[in-house]
């Protein structure tokens, strides 16, 4: 999954100059603004890894660090999405499926977290269940019953049975089955992301300050939020998880060429 990133280094001079202007009573006008941002608007373009720190060197030669501070679920919908407007139907199941899996790990954390057990505990006993898929679905259905005091709203058995066919018996999906099950992933993900924000187990606060901080802190980096449809930067709207993800795909086509260009033949 290729990303677009821009060189905050190359910004940071541009909007400073822009900023003084304004406080010396003295601002630019918007075609100056406009000038001045677009040369010093400098592009790089990285493959998402299973590093947490991604390097690259502008081409005006500064050495630029990030951790990409999006969810890993959140990453793998998204390249879902994009599956699906390149037309690869099969590959977008797979990846809305793996992002399923991956949310019942987040959720589990973020509840885990908010009951105050130490990141290396669960660290620790997460390794027993991380090889197997359905050990992983029972910790997250009963970390949430002690959560929520009840049981969750699991997404359709139909659904289910769709993924597995298409994963394990090499089905071939058509549009429509492809886009009811991301949209059935879809919704299960935006319901219980949102469920965790309103009952005070902030996933944001989670996911920016107890596991991406520290991360840029020890390796000099910066954090780097990607455009995704399901941006946990918007879990505090009253509106989150509103936009169905046919609606999203229309989104995604507009800027599917400026922020994720295809690998180079």
């Amino acid at each position: 999954m290729r990303i677009r990133m821009l060189c905050w280094t190359c910004m940071k001079p541009a909007m400073d100059l822009l900023i003084d202007a304004q406080r010396r009573g003295d601002p630019r006008s918007k075609e100056e603004e406009r000038a001045t941002m677009q040369a010093a608007h400098k592009e790089v373009d990285i493959i998402v890894s299973d590093d947490q720190v991604h390097r690259a060197t502008c081409p005006e030669g500064h050495q630029l660090a990030w951790v990409i501070s999006n969810p890993r679920h959140e990453l793998l919908f998204e390249r879902g999405a994009l599956a699906m407007v390149d037309g690869y139907y099969r590959e977008a199941v797979a990846n809305f499926a793996a992002a399923l899996e991956r949310f019942y790990e987040f959720h589990t954390r973020v509840v885990v977290w908010k009951r105050g057990i130490d990141a290396a505990q669960l660290d620790a006993a997460w390794k027993d269940v991380a090889a197997q898929s359905e050990r992983q679905l029972g910790a997250f259905l009963y970390t949430a019953l002690m959560h929520y005091g009840t049981s969750v709203r699991m997404i359709a058995k139909k659904q289910i049975e769709f993924r597995n066919s298409v994963i394990h018996k090499g089905t071939f999906p058509s549009y429509d089955e492809a886009v009811a099950f991301g949209e059935a992933v879809r919704a299960f993900i935006c319901t219980y992301l949102k469920a965790l924000e309103t009952s005070g187990a902030d996933p944001y606060t989670f996911q920016h300050n107890v596991l991406i901080a520290p991360i840029c802190r020890e390796n000099s980096a910066v954090s780097q939020v990607c455009a995704t449809l399901l941006s946990l930067a918007e879990v505090h709207n009253a509106e989150y998880g509103a936009r169905t993800l046919e609606e999203g795909l229309v989104e995604v086509r507009r800027y599917r060429k400026d922020l994720y260009p295809r690998v180079p033949e």
